[in-house]
């Protein structure tokens, strides 16, 4: 009925039913016209299909099937399941195979339904006897879809009774990974280290009661000589062919997470196990994400290089085995946990989206929220406006909620909960609670669950959120809880963020309060030691950690009454947090520099400072710290420069950032702004501009070439790896370093233009310079300024065809605005530079000419006065003096 739209669902008024319609339909009574009727409706192919079908009998096997009907299992399996859905066919087989096609696809609720039918056909338990194959995997698969349908009850139910009929430990293994899942969603974390260390035992792998670092050192010699023999060639490796040996690889890999959470002190031991047995035994698809977690490892103990390149290693070789179920979870740790120390923050935003996407698509829901939650936080921490931050955790705590894990969905909630409190949503009186999150609940059952993530992320928010509002005692309490939780943020960028809060905290709560020599003597030694840290990871990644080492150590000079230093440190840290995107850093650089400076009675130079951290904070959307700084601050800012200026700003804050395929990359955008717009210096700024612009395209080669009355010259030219070579004045015409066709057709027309491989396609093959060096993908961009073309920039690379992708091509469009504006800038300063300067030159060469002349001459019979004024040009004589006889 519903098909013949006798039954309709309207929305906001429910069902609909055509009485009338019904009335007059006819009816049979026979059942063979009702099957007739059914199967009438069915496609063409799948009633050609059910004729073989019934030409074979009741019962038959798809395998006969495919052998009559001469297609593919796939094409058969497709056409038949609209019989299925009709519930024409019933055989268990089909279902099962159905199912597994479905969940393959994604399509978690058809697959639960077509396993869950195949079981329903089998005999009960006698088919566990009679066909255990086809029984074990119609269950443990609709277990998976039960897991991925977040139906966690029925698949404890199902999990239950294939573990009640397994043959061996072998068969138990995916039924284990699954219950493993479900209780990481449900927040049972323990749970889930335990019940994976019990299947291990039955593999005869076992792991000390007590884990400590003694046990991971003698983990990690080992490994380590293991790989001297082996760190170039991990992807060459062979892989593995040992039951036993990988059903432990994936029961370790499965809890891996589990155990970063609630044991970290069991993580190491973990990994270091399946990468010994990688090494020795061969590798497995779970191999990669192992190596990826000894990246983990080794970023922990500061070996940030090595950790990059077995980390790359993990990559490439999920890549090499095509194993697409371990690609996520792999660039998660990846991005994670071994990025952030040698590239910015930033760079890891794309990656982690790309992850919990990819996720989601092969049914990983685990390492999607994970994803999802690391995504958030970092785009927090990396300073991105506040307001498109929680929308990123609102939408991202809204998956981790659908998708039932819990676990995440905790410490999102923190996030946003911060959030809410910084820009004005909600108050905050001394800890985390309100609409999303609340301290006084969470807490003890974080401190139940020993969930020490939970536990660092939240002790991190509370010590930053109090430090912001002036509660240094508080913010210095939270920081020595979050020193017992370091744990929880093994290797995350987070970690250096509570070393650089921590020490801000303490410094500011000295200086507010009168304390001994001796507990003064300990916060320094505390200090001291965060600081040292963040100065180690400074030297790998300084657009990180750098200008934050900077404040703390200009903190530390204004302390101890050093003016100069402080002054020289407040200003590198304000400098290095605006050049790399860091606005919350900067506005709180700014701010601690103005009070330095209103402490030293420097009221100019205070408002001066306190004016521009009030911009960054607004910048970042901070409503709250907003109005706390415009009450601290009132004395000392003017009305007039305490108004809001978010709506007049808020469009070219520098701080959202558009992720995915469709949408460009305004980090990259806002960097670019940044530099360029802050360089005056013609010679930097193209050099500048060119290193970019071949950095951010993936180009080999680049040309800057600009207009100079009306014709074209190269002003800097550069090769990947090599130094930018500017200012060199070389005419385009006659040149041989660009194709001259290319140049002159964007120069007339103003338009972009893009070749994915000019020495084959297009109208610009017989270019003699494409043909001479086998030219493939072209950019060529105008730089326009005020609607006049200046310049244009033209970028190639020879490697590869279709090198520049369409998202590329767009960034540069956009950048090369930028470029533009600040080439003209650039000129603009430099002529009045040259002016001036010549105006000078003028100026003491017309003082040596004029001493030159004689102030009173004086000549029998003459009456001499002589003046001239430089203009254009210094001349030769200014006058000649003729004498008379006398020759005077």
């Amino acid at each position: 009925m519903y098909d013949e739209k006798l039954v309709s669902f309207v929305p906001g008024s429910g069902w609909e039913w055509d009485f009338a319609g019904m009335q007059s339909k006819a009816v049979t009574e026979n059942v063979v016209d009702l099957m007739a009727e059914k199967i009438s409706r069915l496609s063409h192919p799948a009633q050609e299909l059910l004729k073989l079908c019934s030409c074979i009998g009741n019962r038959f096997s798809l395998e006969q099937l495919v052998s009559v009907y001469r297609k593919s299992y796939e094409d058969t399996l497709d056409i038949l399941s609209e019989a299925m859905m009709e519930g024409l066919i019933f055989f268990s087989e089909l279902n099962r195979m159905a199912g597994k096609k479905a969940l393959v696809s994604a399509a978690y609720e058809p697959a639960y339904h077509y396993l869950k039918s195949g079981i329903e056909l089998l005999s009960g338990k006698e088919s566990w006897i009679s066909d255990y194959s086809l029984t074990y995997s119609l269950y443990v698969s609709c277990a998976e879809a039960a897991y991925l349908c977040l139906k966690y009850e029925e698949m404890e139910d199902l999990s239950a009774i294939v573990l009640a009929n397994s043959r061996s430990i072998g068969d138990k293994i995916r039924i284990y990974e699954v219950k493993v899942k479900t209780l990481i969603a449900k927040y049972d974390l323990k749970g889930a280290v335990s019940t994976g260390l019990s299947i291990l035992r039955e593999l005869n792998v076992k792991f000390p009661k007590k884990p400590g670092a003694i046990h991971a050192l003698l983990a990690l010699i080992k490994v380590r000589v293991r790989m001297l023999f082996k760190a170039d060639n991990l992807v060459d490796i062979p892989v593995i062919d040992d039951p036993e040996t990988l059903a432990a690889i994936r029961i370790i890999s499965s809890i891996n997470s589990a155990a970063y959470w609630a044991e970290p002190q069991l993580l190491p031991l973990l990994i270091l196990k399946v990468v010994n047995l990688s090494l020795k035994k061969g590798n497995t698809s779970y191999s990669p994400y192992n190596y990826a977690g000894l990246g983990l490892i080794l970023s922990s103990l500061g070996f940030f290089r090595l950790a990059d390149q077995v980390g790359k290693a993990g990559i490439t070789l999920v890549e090499k085995l095509n194993a697409p179920d371990q690609m996520p979870r792999t660039h998660f740790v990846y991005n994670t946990f071994i990025r952030p120390w040698l590239s910015h923050l930033r760079t890891t935003l794309f990656p982690l989206s790309e992850a919990y996407t990819n996720s989601l698509h092969i049914g990983d829901i685990e390492f999607a929220s994970h994803s999802a939650l690391v995504y958030s936080y970092y785009s927090f921490l990396a300073g991105v406006d506040l307001e498109e931050a929680y929308k990123e955790t609102e939408k991202y705590s809204d998956a981790a909620s659908e998708l039932k894990q819990e676990t995440d969905l905790s410490v999102l909630s923190i996030y946003r909960q911060v959030i809410l409190i910084l820009t004005g949503r909600e108050s905050f009186a001394g800890i985390i609670k309100g609409s999303v999150f609340d301290e006084n609940k969470m807490l003890p059952v974080y401190l139940e669950k020993n969930d020490r993530t939970s536990l660092f992320h939240l002790y991190l928010n509370e010590l930053t959120l109090n430090f912001f509002f002036g509660n240094f005692e508080n913010a210095v309490a939270y920081g020595d809880k979050n020193r017992e939780t370091e744990d929880g943020g093994v290797s995350v960028f987070a970690l250096e963020v509570f070393y650089f809060y921590d020490s801000l905290a303490r410094i500011a709560f000295m200086r507010e309060n009168r304390i001994s020599k001796r507990a003064k003597s300990k916060q320094y030694s505390l200090i001291n030691k965060n600081l040292k840290k963040i100065r180690y990871c400074a030297k790998f990644a300084p657009m990180n950690y750098l200008h934050k080492a900077q404040l703390i150590e200009a903190e530390i000079a204004a302390a101890s009454g050093n003016v100069k230093s402080a002054i020289f440190l407040y200003d590198k840290a304000i400098r290095g947090a605006r050049e790399n995107l860091f606005i919350q850093d900067e506005a709180l650089s700014f701010d601690l520099a103005g009070n330095f400076y209103l402490n030293l009675n420097l009221r100019e130079n205070a408002r001066a400072y306190l004016s521009q951290a009030r911009v960054c904070y607004n910048k970042w959307g901070a409503s709250a710290l907003l109005q706390r700084f415009d009450v601290v601050h009132s004395g000392i800012l003017p009305r007039h420069e305490r108004f809001d200026q978010r709506e007049t700003i808020h469009s070219d804050s520098g701080n959202s950032q558009t992720f995915g395929s469709a949408g460009l990359d305004f980090s990259t955008i806002l960097k670019f702004s940044h530099v360029l717009s802050s360089e005056i210096d013609l010679n930097i700024l193209l050099d500048r501009i060119l290193t970019m612009s071949m950095e951010n395209a993936g180009a080999q080669k680049g040309l800057l070439i600009l207009e100079t009355k009306g014709k074209l010259f190269i002003e800097a030219s550069g090769r990947s790896g090599s130094k930018i070579q500017v200012m060199e004045s070389i005419p385009l015409e006659g040149s041989n370093q660009a194709p001259i066709s290319i140049v002159n057709y964007v120069w007339k027309t103003t338009e972009n233009l893009v070749l994915p491989d000019a020495g084959k396609t297009g109208m610009f093959t017989n270019d003699a310079y494409i043909i001479g060096n086998s030219v493939k993908s072209v950019i060529c961009s105008p730089i326009i300024y005020k609607r006049r073309l200046s310049g244009i920039l033209y970028l190639e690379n020879n490697l590869t065809a279709n090198a520049f992708n369409p998202e590329r091509i767009e960034l540069l469009s956009v950048l090369s605005s930028q470029a533009a504006i600040s080439i003209d800038n650039a000129r603009l300063i430099s002529q009045r530079a040259d002016s001036a300067r010549f105006e000078k030159e003028m100026e003491i060469t017309a003082g040596i000419q004029m001493s030159l002349i004689p102030s009173n001459p004086k000549s029998k019979g003459y009456e001499i006065s002589a003046y001239m004024n430089p203009a254009e040009s210094v001349g030769g004589d200014y006058y000649d003096l003729v004498n008379g006889n006398e020759k005077d």
